[in-house]
């Protein structure tokens, strides 16, 4: 064998051990993204239950009119499974557009697409703390599916999160919207044959 062929497989093998390690260290970085954005939903959820809690009786009872939560689960079904999953799904996946879009090109898009995922993420989690907030552990039961389902909301802030400073090309963003699609239809299944059933 000459020195040539040697030559070209080492740099083959060690051009294989650098991708390795890229895809290791962005795998890293993500979940350190996911596991971000999962707190902050968590976080928002606990602001809202605290700023309803503060506001007493009077903003409790806005609260619940404005809500107007009867407690009467549907029937578990398939089809009302679908509906939810179908609904969330996305919610939680928005957030992988942006990079296509071209929302990470220019500082302005970023700051714009940052808040519009800052807004969405606490769109969907301070209703659910101010339902926390004004319902009190009567609303609890209900909420089985909210861990699983945050999880799979924190996905596409996560993603956004790192693409908006590095591309993470198109077998990447699919094992995640794998992943969330996955996330989002269990959360799905909880809500409806759990929720309301404890």
């Amino acid at each position: 064998m000459g020195a040539t062929e040697l030559r070209a497989q080492a740099a083959a093998r060690g051009g294989a051990r650098r991708a390795e390690a890229t895809r290791a260290l962005a795998g890293r970085a993500l979940a350190g993204a996911w596991a971000r954005a999962y707190l902050v939903a968590w976080a928002l959820t606990g602001s809202g239950a605290a700023g309803v809690a503060v506001g007493g009786s009077g903003v409790a009872g806005a609260v619940r009119a404005t809500l107007g939560l009867t407690f009467a689960g549907a029937a578990p079904s398939a089809m009302h499974t679908l509906a939810i999953f179908a609904h969330n799904l996305p919610i939680a996946a928005w957030p992988m557009l942006l990079p296509p879009m071209g929302a990470h090109r220019s500082s302005r898009a970023r700051r714009v697409a940052d808040a519009l995922v800052v807004v969405s993420l606490a769109g969907n989690a301070l209703p659910v703390g101010a339902a926390l907030g004004a319902y009190g552990v009567r609303v609890i039961p209900y909420l089985p599916q909210l861990p699983i389902e945050w999880a799979g909301l924190a996905c596409g802030p996560a993603w956004w999160l790192l693409a908006r400073r590095r591309a993470l090309g198109a077998r990447g963003t699919a094992v995640w919207l794998a992943i969330t699609s996955a996330l989002i239809a269990a959360a799905a299944l909880v809500e409806t044959y759990l929720a309301g059933r404890a």
